[in-house]
């Protein structure tokens, strides 16, 4: 333990060469930790000596706030005549440190905080201060007065918010709520909603789902869904656009890879409203919003260089637009970039603003301005008071002595999520609703191809190899360079949703390709990104040029390092023998035409002992084009080897599928499942059949690929045509 010299300063150790004085102003931690050693002695009993003996003169410490058991140790055994600075009159805290007032549900809490103190941790908030017991005791003396959990500040009755805020200002300097705060809040909990129609609402609406449709209507039409990922945002703001039909069309605005993402799923879940032609993709500047169409979907990129012309602003006859929707808005987090300065304007105008975002805000709370901004017109805080209020700040000196604030925290959080919460936002974890999801989510995600003569090329070869309806039948010297071209056309749109992917949050994927080519690239992309998050954050790759012996261990770094965020692995090489159960996210950045296959590699994630017990698995999937067939032959053949083996049959979309135990049951009364109905009910069919032994899923599809062509063979003999070569094979 370090000693000291007469003159109160430490002779070494931490604080070698400072006096008691500087380190009581400078270090709260060690203060606090000295305060409370019971059996303190030498120099550190002298130092604690001095702390007491500082408190008890009125003295006040700009960086100290001890630990409250000593400090109500302290009160109580202090004459009433020692707790105020002076005769009839009440203490003051020092000028350097402010009582700061946080909104917090039906209450208000108060805590002393140093303005000049160490910066705010988002931990805990806010900086600790000293504070002499007189001051805290006429704190805890105050009408309606409770102790925090962390003992660190005093909880009020929201009603008793006057008479305290008057007391405070009688003891130091006072951050009071901000006025925008409480109007806003209390605007929020008074406000009456619209009433849901249930006749608009989509089939198979998971509970959770719908009650985000419903909150949208309680806000009107203008809210923020920031369900964590993969808990269907994108058919929850489409729900509840729909519920707003009478002021359609609907303006989507998003990054550039999910565009036709959005037209998939619009046409999927509202069928019953939108056909494949009442969908307008914007891909140039040089388009116009064609009046007819029911939902324009543009990029965030395009809208914003866009923004000087004006085209996309309003809608073809000059009005405002009535529904936007904003996806992945943190786009918009920053106001000094063309898409904020873009997209803002355009949401505040509208009629109804929908936004969405897995991660609202992902380095500092100041990011949730814009969006704010963009959803409540009467928001007129500026983002100066909006980041002094929520965010901690630093001073810092630049290039010429200028000294600027930066971030270094968060500060007032339980505010800030009151603020959210009650006005504009609605947030779900996987964790609250698991028992809603099914156990796996398989999704088709539409890729765009720029290079439509490279895409021309490859339909062309694919019809003279073998026919577009034969497409990923056979593994030939043919097919083989069509499927390597089709992975050189979609590389740049799978590197592009690949970074989006990385933007929506922390959660580990595995990313699954089939050439070297795109292994390559996708490696490069992840070696230059992950590192940009500022956490650390890497990759492993395993393909067939690692040894079997290395991959134990990359496996094991995956699993257990919470840095290591995404694994790349070749479909082929990776497919069995490899447990990775970190990951909730799987994505095929390639497909591969052995549905086996396809299901070894996705079962990496989905098996006994996952972190995740919901797995959503992503196919990446160029529209109208031969990678479109290799699916669509996945599709079939799941169906097939499924209803062989299984004695039912099962699409690669395991959302429309049945439960697991409802299967059960209807294998055993030979139920199978048939499609859906007009209503979204799915209808159930007798089937006669008997459940195979156990056989090995490539001898079925031979099975089933010899039934087929000799019934193509019967059929062509019949209509007097020769057989083809296969055909007189069998």
């Amino acid at each position: 333990m370090a000693a000291a010299a007469s003159n109160g300063s430490f002779a070494f150790g931490k604080h070698k060469g400072k006096n008691f004085e500087e380190v009581a102003d400078s270090d709260a931690s060690y203060c606090e930790w000295a305060l409370k050693i019971d059996n303190a002695s030498g120099a550190l009993l002298q130092f604690v000596n001095f702390l007491h003996a500082r408190s008890g003169s009125g003295a006040i410490g700009a960086g100290v706030q001890p630990p409250l058991g000593a400090w109500r140790t302290e009160v109580e055994s202090t004459p009433p005549s020692r707790r105020a600075a002076g005769s009839g009159q009440v203490a003051r805290l020092s000028e350097d440190s402010v009582f700061v007032c946080e909104l917090a549900d039906d209450q208000f809490t108060v805590r002393p905080e140093s303005k000049n103190g160490p910066a705010a941790t988002a931990a805990s908030g806010f900086s600790s201060t000293y504070v002499p017991p007189e001051i805290w005791h006429a704190l805890g003396a105050l009408p309606g007065a409770t102790l925090t959990v962390n003992r660190r500040a005093w909880a009020f009755p929201l009603r008793s918010y006057a008479a305290v805020l008057a007391s405070l200002h009688q003891m130091g300097n006072v951050e009071p709520i901000p006025s925008w705060v409480k109007q806003l809040t209390e605007k929020g909990k008074r406000q009456a909603g619209d009433i849901v129609q249930e006749a608009r609402l989509p089939p198979n609406l998971l509970p959770y789902q719908l009650e985000g449709v419903r909150f949208g209507m309680s806000r009107l039409g203008r809210c923020l869904f920031g369900d964590e990922m993969g808990l269907g945002k994108t058919l929850q703001a489409l729900a509840l656009a729909d519920q707003y039909r009478e002021d359609w069309p609907v303006l989507v605005v998003c990054p550039s890879s999910l565009r036709w993402v959005w037209k998939e799923q619009a046409l999927q879940w509202l069928s019953h409203t939108v056909g494949a032609n009442d969908v307008q993709v914007i891909q140039k500047g040089s388009e116009d919003l064609q009046r007819q169409a029911k939902l324009w979907i543009i990029s965030y990129k395009l809208l914003a260089s866009d923004f000087s012309k004006g085209k996309f602003q309003k809608r073809p006859d000059g009005t405002p637009h009535g529904v936007v929707i904003a996806d992945e808005s943190h786009n918009i987090k920053e106001w000094n970039t063309a898409r904020t300065k873009a997209v803002v304007p355009l949401l505040r105008g509208a009629r109804r603003a929908i936004l969405l975002s897995g991660t609202p805000t992902r380095n500092s709370a100041d990011e949730l301005h814009p969006q704010l901004c963009a959803l409540i017109p009467d928001l007129h805080a500026k983002v100066t008071e909006f980041r002094s209020r929520y965010c901690a700040q630093q001073q810092h000196s630049i290039y010429g002595g200028r000294l600027v604030n930066k971030v270094v925290g968060a500060r007032n959080t339980a505010e800030l999520n009151q603020l959210l919460t009650s006005t504009v936002m609605i947030r779900r974890l996987k964790k609250d609703v698991l028992s809603q999801l099914p156990d796996k989510r398989r999704q088709k995600v539409p890729i765009e191809v720029c290079d439509a003569k490279l895409l021309r090329e490859i339909r062309k070869e694919s019809q003279e190899e073998s026919g577009v309806t034969a497409f990923g039948e056979a593994n030939n010297s043919g097919m083989t360079n069509i499927f390597a071209k089709i992975c050189k056309a979609k590389l740049p749109a799978v590197k592009e949703y690949i970074l989006e992917v990385l933007e929506r949050g922390d959660e580990k994927a595995i990313i699954f390709a089939h050439h070297k080519l795109m292994l390559d690239e996708i490696s490069d992309l992840l070696s230059k990104e992950l590192p940009k998050d500022g956490r650390g954050s890497s990759h492993i790759r395993i393909d067939g040029s690692v040894p079997q012996a290395k991959r134990p261990e990359l496996v094991k770094r995956f699993q257990e390092d919470a840095s290591c965020r995404i694994a790349l692995l070749s479909i082929t090489a990776c497919g069995e023998g490899i447990t990775m159960t970190a990951a909730g996210l799987v994505i095929f950045a390639e497909l591969f035409w052995v549905p086996g296959a396809v299901e070894q590699a996705e079962a990496r994630a989905h098996r006994i002992g996952s972190t995740h017990s919901k797995v959503v698995v992503e196919f990446l999937v160029v529209p109208n084009s031969p990678d479109e067939h290799i699916y669509n032959s996945l599709e079939r053949k799941k169906k097939d080897t499924s209803l062989v083996l299984d004695g039912f049959s099962e699409s690669l979309n395991a959302v429309a599928s049945e439960p697991s135990e409802r299967r059960k049951r209807s294998a055993a009364e030979g139920v199978g499942v048939g499609p859906p109905d007009t209503s979204g009910k799915r209808q159930t069919k007798k089937v006669k059949f008997e459940t195979p032994s156990p056989v090995d899923r490539s001898k079925v599809e031979f099975l089933l690929r010899a039934v087929r062509e000799s019934r193509q063979a019967l059929e062509a003999s019949s209509q007097g045509l020769p057989p083809t070569t296969s055909e007189a094979k069998s």
